[in-house]
């Protein structure tokens, strides 16, 4: 399941990647630009390559907002068949029940984001605002950068944990929805929300715990890009091996993070 869903992953990535590639090696020609971004990023490089060539660039961008949004959508159609095939273990898993799962349940999840997407939304205006109202007075009064500072870090991480809140919301909802069958997403939200608000201590630590191994991942991922570096063809191999371990471990945590809570809202329930 794991590998499979990796696989469609790197299919999506090949499909954006091959375009933008040609491009490159049209508008690259035999310049020498491309290879010195290899060594780090340099500005006067990049707009002599890609300003003075006349790359058009905003379709790539475009291209790729569009195929976030349609990761958004593979993602939860993908968040189906998982829990499909985590509600009943005594089946072994099948790909046919795994996408029986993800038809079932993608227009369900679907409008469980969207739900979800309008709290969030509300939450991040009103603490940003907040931020600006206070940093701009705290600017006009003090005049010092660092209380500013402070004052945004202060309000990003207040907005951060309100996030977690409401992810793990998301996430309970989805289990709800997955055992009973149920239709009426509206009251997934509100009977997940009860759910977690009760129990928020071990719901929300028990997410924030298995955030640690993704997050440990990525530090890893980091600290070992930064030694290979891209400096010549065996190096740039190393760093495309790296990058697909690290793509199927991000694949496998968030299935593995699905299990360790569905278990846990399971033996409550």
């Amino acid at each position: 399941m794991v590998t499979f869903m990796y696989l469609c992953i790197l299919f999506l990535g090949i499909l954006l990647t091959l375009p933008f590639l040609g491009e490159l090696k049209r508008q690259a020609g035999n310049s020498m630009a491309v290879g010195n971004l290899l060594e780090g990023y340099d500005h006067t490089v990049f707009q002599e390559f890609f300003v003075d060539t006349a790359m058009n660039l905003g379709q790539y961008i475009r291209q790729g907002l569009w195929a976030a949004f349609l990761f958004i959508f593979i993602s939860i159609f993908f968040t189906g068949g998982i829990l499909h095939i985590f509600a009943d273990k005594s089946y072994p898993y099948t790909i046919e029940r795994f996408f029986s799962g993800c038809v079932r349940f993608f227009f369900r999840f679907l409008k469980l984001t969207l739900y979800m997407m309008v709290p969030i939304a509300l939450l991040t205006a009103i603490i940003f605002l907040i931020i600006f109202i206070v940093s701009a007075g705290s600017f006009s009064n003090v005049g010092s950068e660092k209380s500013i500072f402070f004052i945004g870090l202060t309000g990003l991480c207040f907005w951060l944990i309100i996030m977690i809140y409401f992810i793990v919301i998301a996430d309970y909802a989805r289990f709800y929805i997955v055992k009973y069958e149920s239709q009426k997403v509206f009251r997934a939200i509100w009977e997940s929300t009860k759910f977690v608000t009760r129990r928020f201590i071990f719901t929300y630590s028990l997410y924030l715990l298995l955030l640690l191994v993704p997050v440990l991942l990525i530090y890893i991922f980091t600290l070992l890009s930064n030694i290979i570096g891209t400096s010549s063809g065996l190096t740039i191999l190393g760093m495309f091996i790296l990058q697909q371990v690290f793509i199927w471990s991000r694949v496998y945590t968030r299935v593995w993070t699905f299990a360790g809570q569905m278990d846990y809202y399971y033996s409550k329930m």
